[in-house]
Order: structure tokens, then C-alpha cells, then sequence
């Protein structure tokens, strides 16, 4: 690729970091307007898949970019953004810019093989302990059945597996609920079927298939923390989600689930396990929320609180899409204003640029033609004097003529000109020609008057 490719992705990933950050800041103030745990977990779900869209789409442009080995594809498509913000850089930095966005492309694909070479590891571990599970009791089983077919669940298993820290649930085409071994002392009670709930819920919202996404997409934008902190709110609002399938169940008994909730967590934090699939209480900051959200009973919101909210939520994302186009950003090299424009030029065709001709002026001729004046010839004024009309020459009818005027004054008779018209060629060359006749003709005249009297 070539050094310019190397800084105009630079700027669209600066311009990234600063919409994600924004977006990130936007999911905060829509999850404090709703109210719903579900809904909150939707905002946060889509942040993510927003975020690996846009970064999936810069990593096409980044392919294209290599493979036509130019610039214009990016010039023309930063011209839509009229607020970009363009930087600068020194020619001579173009080499330093190739070398270190090789090396940042290269932590890049390594963090990123890391992340999925752990993921891998952690599936495949999972496999091995699963070899390892036993069937639960007649008891529990049977409870369990009957849970599944109230929530409409199929193809779902119970497994005791020893080794884990707190009930789990994996997998979520053919998902499996796993108890830990201290766990089978509880019975067939209300205490797990308070537990089986939690995890028939996490099946029936496919969790487990939600947070494979969510890992995954950690993995590939691992260098921006707001995407593992909108993780982060995933996990609690997808347990905060199931505790309410559980109270909904039983409302009359919220006290009794929160002291389930703490007895789990302390009958299997000694154990210091790993953590395995979606837990069920394996963090004690999470487990303090999910508590208090359990004891504290939501209060249904009026007609009108839920119209201001959602006004308030469309105000904030209109804002939010003006503010993504304030964060463009656009890095070239200082010498690279005259490529630039070459690119935009050769994007837009040919037909721009013949369009751009001006129109060469049309020359007129320099010969004249009905623009001469010849002027007065003796011929004029011989003839003037030999008669008493006036003498008009030119074209009867025609547009131009010159014309002779008499003139009487008290002392004799003159001839007086007025200002001439513009003659046309034709009638000033009848004007010479009769004016030579004339002369020819008083010449003869004489010869032969001067003959008679000798």
C-alpha cells in the first residue's frame, strides 16, 4: 500500500474512536430512560453490532484502497462529509507513516489471533469437562422436565459437573444446564427450582448465542474500551432480565430469591473455579445490583412520562447523527493537494473536462467590405457644376446611397454635400465608372469643336 493509504485510514480510524465514544455516551443516557432490563440489553446489543459494522466497513476500504493502489475512492467519498476535518502532514513523513502503520497493523492482527486462539481454547475446555458431567437425580430431573414445558424449551439437558463455581448454561442450538456437585444437597425445593428458572430463562433469550456475539466482537475491537464496557452491561442487564422472569413467577417470594442468590454465591465462592458459559452468581459487584433490583419492585411509568422519554430518546439520536458528522477526520500529506484534485478529476470523466472548454471567439474578416468610404473625386464636382439637378448615385431602393444636394445662396449656386451614408461596393464602383465616362466624353467634345474652326 501506499504511504497516503497508510494516513487517511489513520484519520477514519480517529474519526471511528471518537463516533463509538459518542454512541457508547448515547447507549448510557437511552438505558437510564428505559426501564425495562430487556430493553436495555437491545440498546447495548446494538451498539456492538453497530460498531463491528462500521469497523468491518473500513477494513473494506482498506482492501480496496490496496488493490487499486490510489486514492481517489477515498477522496471522492470524504467530499459527502462537509464538516471533515482535515489534517496535514509533512512530506517527509511518509516513510515514517508506512513503517509504523505496518507495525500497528501487525499488534492489531496479533491481538486479535490472540483473543480468538483464548476463545478456542475456552470451547474446547469446556468439551473436556463436559465429558466429565453426570446425569442429576430422578427428582431433579423431573422437576426439570416439567419446568422445560412450561417455557416451551426443547433439546435442553441437566448435567452435574464438579468443577465449576456457580449453575451455568452453555451452548444455545442444543444448550445444557450445568449444576455444580455442592449443589445436589438443595433438593428438588424451591430453592433450585428458583435456579432452574434463571437458567431456562437464559436459554428461551439465547444468551448463550448472544454472548459468543459479544465476545467475539471484543475480540476484533479490543483496542477501544468502550466496547468491553458495553459488554460489561450486557451481562448485567441479561441477568437483571432473568431475575425478573423469576420474581414475575413468583412476586409474593422476592426476599426468598435475593437470599438464594446470596446463599449460591456462597456456597460456591470458596471453590475459586473458572467461570464457565453464563453463570449464575459468580461476581460479587454484579450480585449486589441484581439483589437490590430484585427487592426494589418498578413502578409502572404514566402515559405521559413514556411520551416525554421517547421524545427525549429521539432528540438525543438526532444529536447523536449530527455529531457523527463533526467527528470525520481526514489526514493527507501536505504535498498532496495537487494528486488529490487530479484523483477528483479523473473520477468524475471526461465530459467534465470538455465541458470546461471555452468557446474560441469567432474572427472577423479585416478586408473591408461595407464599412469604406471612398472619398469625393473631381469627377463629383465637374459634374456638379455642368448641370443644375442634383447628382444621386447608388442602388434605387437599396439601404445605403450617396447623395448630392443643390444648395442656392444669395451669391451663386453651390453644391453641398451632406454627411454620407456608407456606400455598398456595387454602387461605388457605378459611381466611378460613370464619373469616367463623363470626363472621356468632354475630352471628345472638345477635339472635335477645336477641329471645326480650323
Amino acid at each position: 500500500m501506499q504511504p497516503d493509504l497508510y494516513v487517511q485510514f489513520a484519520g477514519a480510524f480517529a474519526g471511528f474512536v471518537l463516533k463509538v465514544a459518542a454512541a457508547y455516551l448515547l447507549c448510557l443516557l437511552l438505558a437510564r430512560l428505559l426501564s425495562r432490563p430487556g430493553q436495555r440489553f437491545a440498546v447495548w446489543l446494538a451498539f456492538l453490532l453497530g460498531s463491528v459494522a462500521y469497523w468491518l466497513s473500513l477494513g473494506t476500504f482498506v482492501l480496496q484502497g490496496s488493490a487499486n493502489s490510489g486514492i481517489a475512492s477515498h477522496v471522492v467519498a470524504q467530499q459527502n462529509t462537509f464538516l471533515a476535518r482535515q489534517f496535514f502532514l509533512p512530506a517527509g513523513f511518509q516513510y515514517t507513516a508506512m513503517i509504523v502503520g505496518l507495525l500497528l497493523a501487525s499488534i492489531y492482527v496479533a491481538g486479535v489471533l490472540i483473543l480468538m486462539a483464548l476463545a478456542i481454547w475456552k470451547r474446547i475446555k469446556l468439551r473436556s469437562f463436559l465429558r466429565q458431567a453426570d446425569e442429576p437425580s430422578s427428582d431433579l430431573q423431573n422437576m426439570f422436565d416439567e419446568m422445560c414445558l412450561s417455557f416451551g424449551i426443547r433439546r435442553c439437558e441437566l448435567l452435574v459437573l464438579s468443577g465449576i463455581s456457580s449453575p451455568a448454561t452453555v451452548y444455545w442450538w442444543r444448550p445444557r444446564i450445568l449444576l455444580p456437585r455442592n449443589c445436589e444437597q438443595l433438593g428438588a425445593g424451591p430453592v433450585m427450582a428458583d435456579i432452574l428458572c434463571h437458567e431456562l430463562a437464559h436459554v428461551a433469550r439465547r444468551d448463550y448465542l448472544w454472548a459468543s456475539l459479544s465476545d467475539l466482537i471484543c475480540g476484533v475491537l479490543f483496542f477501544h474500551p468502550a466496547v468491553w464496557q458495553a459488554r460489561k452491561q450486557m451481562r448485567i442487564q441479561r441477568e437483571m432480565a432473568c431475575d425478573l422472569v423469576v420474581v414475575a413467577a413468583r412476586p409474593e417470594h422476592r426476599a426468598d430469591y435475593a437470599s438464594t442468590l446470596t446463599s449460591i454465591a456462597r456456597l460456591c465462592l470458596p471453590g475459586r473455579y473458572p467461570v464457565i458459559g453464563i453463570d449464575f452468581a459468580a461476581s460479587a459487584s454484579l450480585l449486589t445490583s441484581r439483589v437490590s433490583a430484585i427487592l426494589n419492585q418498578p413502578q409502572e411509568a404514566s402515559w405521559p412520562e413514556r411520551i416525554s422519554r421517547s421524545v427525549v430518546s429521539l432528540a438525543l439520536v438526532g444529536i447523536f447523527g449530527f455529531l457523527c458528522l463533526t467527528f470525520a477526520v481526514t489526514i493527507v500529506f501536505a504535498n498532496a493537494g495537487k494528486s488529490l484534485q487530479t484523483a477528483v478529476q479523473m473520477q468524475s470523466g471526461p465530459k467534465v473536462a470538455q465541458s470546461a472548454r471555452v468557446p474560441r471567439p469567432r474572427r472577423e474578416s479585416a478586408s473591408p467590405r461595407e464599412g469604406s468610404v471612398i472619398t469625393e473625386s473631381p469627377a463629383y464636382r465637374w459634374q456638379a457644376s455642368s448641370g443644375s439637378s442634383a447628382y444621386v448615385s447608388g442602388r434605387s431602393g437599396g439601404p445605403q446611397s450617396d447623395t448630392l444636394t443643390e444648395a442656392s445662396s444669395g451669391s451663386g449656386t453651390g453644391w453641398k454635400q451632406p454627411r454620407p451614408a456608407t456606400p455598398s461596393t456595387d454602387a461605388t464602383l457605378r459611381s466611378i465608372a460613370i464619373a469616367v465616362g463623363t470626363v472621356g466624353g468632354a475630352d471628345k467634345d472638345d477635339r472635335e469643336s477645336k477641329g471645326r474652326s480650323k
